[in-house]
């Protein structure tokens, strides 16, 4: 084999691996979009919503819509960040994912269309974090889903500034939820800086307990309402604060 064979061989490879890498990019990113328009358009089952108004008698049909609407917020929250261990800032939303997890095929099957695998319900330390200012796990889990939820240092000036709340974090207060989770303004500008401190911590290359609680885990969690990536601990409810 000549020298002049050999190169062309080695660029032959060479483009061959180019155009499978690019061919199963594209692929990557069309089965995304495919699982984020389900997710946009997906419509839930009204007996969720029928579970909950019996729950909380005073809910409007109008309000379960809002509640589904938060609930599509957290599970595209969850699509955008798969690695990542977030807590559930809003009790009926929790009760709802609840719910939809107890209805183990339909829930299957909007996990295997919005997410590609079942994602689980995980208990952690976000239903204490949600009142309580003491940095545990769950506390970090809540400040994660606020800061990688919605917008960082920019949020962080509107809720200085104007009472800015994102809807999971507000939801609870706004449908009159007993024992629901309430963030004053102070208590948001509190999480956004855990995180931020948490962040820079972990930057920095530090090891031990002042870093380990951002680092992240693939969703592979046991539970009740089926198997693979997903399930439903309890069934009945984690207290409010569940995380992914």
């Amino acid at each position: 084999m000549t020298k002049l064979t050999t190169v062309l061989s080695i660029v032959t490879v060479i483009a061959v691996l180019i155009a499978i890498t690019l061919f199963l990019q594209r692929r990557a990113l069309q089965k995304s979009q495919t699982q984020r328009d389900f997710l946009a358009g997906y419509d839930f089952p009204k007996l969720i919503g029928s579970k909950l108004q019996l729950r909380y008698p005073a809910l409007s049909d109008r309000d379960i819509d809002a509640v589904f609407e938060a609930l599509r917020e957290w599970f595209q929250l969850l699509q955008a960040n798969p690695k990542a261990r977030f807590g559930m800032p809003s009790r009926v939303v929790d009760d709802a994912w609840h719910e939809f997890i107890l209805m183990t095929r339909q829930y299957e099957a909007f996990c295997n269309g919005a997410f590609g695998r079942y994602v689980h319900h995980e208990p952690n330390d976000s239903a204490s974090a949600a009142t309580s200012r003491s940095g545990n796990s769950g506390e970090t889990a809540l400040a994660r889903t606020l800061v990688l939820g919605f917008g960082g240092a920019t949020a962080t000036g509107a809720i200085m500034a104007s009472g800015f709340h994102p809807n999971l974090f507000n939801i609870d207060e706004k449908l009159g939820i007993a024992d629901g989770f309430q963030y004053d303004a102070s208590r948001m500008a509190e999480l956004m800086m855990l995180e931020s401190d948490i962040r820079r911590k972990n930057d920095s290359g530090c090891s031990g307990g002042g870093c380990s609680g951002y680092s992240v885990s693939a969703s592979s969690h046991s539970g009740d309402g089926g198997s693979g990536d997903g399930g439903g601990d309890g069934g009945g409810g984690c207290g409010g604060g569940c995380g992914s």
